[in-house]
């Protein structure tokens, strides 16, 4: 804990201890590569100092959890089985209905979407998968299932007419769609890290489209 907390704001730092001492006292854990309350309260807080580090804090509507049974009950969806049987099976199922959880029980007073985005990535490279989709993409998924809009997409709507859930089997179809699985001898990163890496892989991308750009403008020219 002291290494993430001190890379934090000093306006959090207590904020964030008192969230993780309320957490630890109702969170069992997070079950084989399942995601802890910890690590959910980490990837909203580093949301949250995010924002305002980039100054963009005023629209933040509230820090820290709001519903601590609400966050609890959210963690849990993955787990969740009936008669001995798991309800859902997949990494992606898993990984969908901690999404899904994450943003419908509202359980943080703001950035719910964000945190929800920012754990279920983290979620999915624990348990071997990465995603290959651009972060707009995926917030925009997360303002729709926020807003109930997902009935604009056809797989949706099938899913509708099929049985229970459409909405997390609907995510679920989607990250399967949208990650590949990754080396397992890569380690583990933090989020900070991970962020790192997609910036200095962004930026690597930018690059090689301008050298790619020059070369064919100069081919041309010859």
């Amino acid at each position: 804990m002291n290494e993430f907390i001190e890379t934090l704001l000093p306006d959090l730092k207590s904020k964030y201890s008192q969230a993780l001492s309320a957490m630890n006292e109702v969170d069992t854990g997070p079950g084989i590569l399942g995601l802890s309350g910890e690590e959910v309260l980490r990837a909203h807080f580093s949301v949250v100092d995010h924002f305002l580090k980039e100054g963009e804090g005023d629209g933040i509507g509230g820090i820290g959890p709001k519903d601590m049974g609400m966050l609890v009950s959210a963690l849990s969806r993955p787990h969740v089985s009936f008669g001995g049987l798991s309800k859902w099976n997949t990494i992606h199922e898993k990984a969908a209905t901690l999404f899904f959880g994450l943003i419908m029980n509202h359980p943080f007073h703001d950035a719910n979407k964000r945190t929800a985005y920012l754990s279920t990535v983290h979620y999915l490279y624990k348990n071997g998968f990465i995603l290959s989709v651009a972060q707009k993409e995926l917030e925009d998924l997360a303002v729709l299932v926020a807003e109930r809009g997902l009935s604009r997409f056809r797989r949706y709507k099938d899913l509708k007419k099929e049985g229970l859930d459409p909405e997390v089997r609907f995510i679920a179809w989607y990250l399967r769609a949208k990650t590949h699985k990754i080396d397992r001898q890569q380690y583990f990163v933090t989020y900070r890290e991970l962020e790192k890496i997609l910036k200095n892989m962004a930026l690597l991308w930018r690059t090689l489209k301008i050298i790619l750009s020059t070369l064919c403008v100069g081919n041309k020219l010859k």
